[in-house]
């Protein structure tokens, strides 16, 4: 890993604010925290910023106006899983209001962009359904609710939006890997559950929750702070750090492992069970400092292309051996949602898909005005 460059003083202080408050550290009073509501935001730490003695009323309204799309998050999520056990449906809630409630004890907290939700994949249709019944419907950008039930062994996830939630179902956890456990039974069984107002949460368990959120940051090369935060809270607990480079050495993804807890380190100052870093990969802190404020990822074009490249490239690095790779990438050409949706086939010619692929992603990321946005 090369050693990262560390000048951006915006995000250097949002840092330190984080640091002093993940150490106990009494914060001290910071000059003018309104220039770090937007660089807050994006991260979705504005909770820390909050806590700041001379927080600003900008800095509050922020804060306020978070947590109140918390609170209607978790209104919808709560309305959504009473109807799923009235149909015996099992939903394990990823990230968002459950993390929110298992981190810091009430579901506004910690700010999320979705509601995600896992489900038994053969029980997908189930849960599609109980969406809709609720009044949401299927994202016009993503395949029809037909092909998407047509393609259950190759499309990942559905999305939804109503009732100003967007709501992602998801009928695996992980994207491509063929090496990492995703079996709903195992995760339901292992399971924890927490009590949001009349319903319960579930979500998963220590066995797989911190290496799901290892996995799914580093996919994302850590660029949102959040995820980063989330990870060192949940490593606090006793053993947490053994069973994650355990995990991360049984599933071969150590180089994830080990540049997450570099990360911490450097950014968070030490941390309980985390050594010092060394070195520090700076292609993460590149982009948290090119994509960290106000200024949004460029939405098409040759930038755009270049982000989705090398996201999947990310996804590939996490294989281990040909036959891994192969399978992967097997699976990579058989998922596309959007080509489902681009080159309606009749069910005889699917097979056609994986060769369509390449033409569907440059239509998808140079036409005109695509429109494609980042989660």
């Amino acid at each position: 890993m090369r050693e990262a460059s560390w000048k951006d003083d915006a995000l250097q202080s949002l840092c330190r604010v984080i640091g002093d408050s993940l150490s106990g550290t009494a914060l001290p009073d910071r000059a003018d925290p309104d220039t770090l509501v937007p660089l807050a935001r994006w991260h979705r730490l504005l909770d820390f910023l909050g806590r700041v003695p001379n927080a600003t009323p900008e800095v509050k309204a922020a804060l306020r106006s978070q947590a109140l799309r918390g609170l209607r998050q978790a209104a919808a999520l709560t309305t959504i899983l009473d109807a799923a056990r009235q149909r015996g449906l099992p939903v394990l809630v990823l990230k968002g209001v459950a993390l929110s409630l298992l981190l810091h004890g009430n579901p506004s907290q910690r700010a999320a962009g979705d509601i995600d939700l896992l489900v038994p994949p053969d029980r997908f249709r189930v849960a599609a359904d109980l969406l809709l019944e609720l009044g949401y419907t299927v994202d016009g950008d993503g395949p029809p609710l037909d092909i998407a039930d047509t393609g259950s062994s190759h499309i990942r996830d559905l999305t939804f939006i109503g009732h100003g939630q967007r709501i992602e179902l998801h009928r695996r956890l992980y994207e491509l890997s063929t090496r990492l456990p995703d079996n709903f039974e195992t995760f339901w069984s292992q399971r924890s559950e927490l009590a949001l107002g009349p319903v319960t949460v579930a979500t998963l368990g220590p066995a797989h929750l911190a290496l799901y959120l290892l996995v799914h940051g580093h996919g994302h090369d850590w660029e949102r702070l959040r995820w980063l935060v989330d990870l060192a809270l949940l490593l606090r607990q006793p053993g947490a750090v053994a069973m994650l480079r355990e995990q991360a050495r049984q599933f071969r993804v150590e180089r994830a492992c080990a540049q997450a807890l570099a990360l911490i380190g450097h950014l968070f100052g030490p941390q309980p069970g985390i050594p010092a870093p060394r070195r520090v990969p700076a292609r993460p802190l590149r982009r948290m400092m090119a994509y960290g404020g106000a200024e949004p990822m460029p939405s098409d074009g040759m930038v755009w292309l270049r982000h989705r490249l090398e996201h999947k490239w990310r996804d590939y690095r996490l294989h281990d051996g040909l036959g891994d790779f192969l399978g992967a990438a097997a699976r990579d050409l058989t998922t596309s949602s959007g080509d489902l949706t681009l080159f309606r086939l009749p069910r005889g010619l699917t097979w056609l898909y994986p060769v369509l692929r390449p033409i569907g992603f440059l239509w998808r990321n140079f036409r005109p005005l695509a429109g494609n946005s980042r989660r």
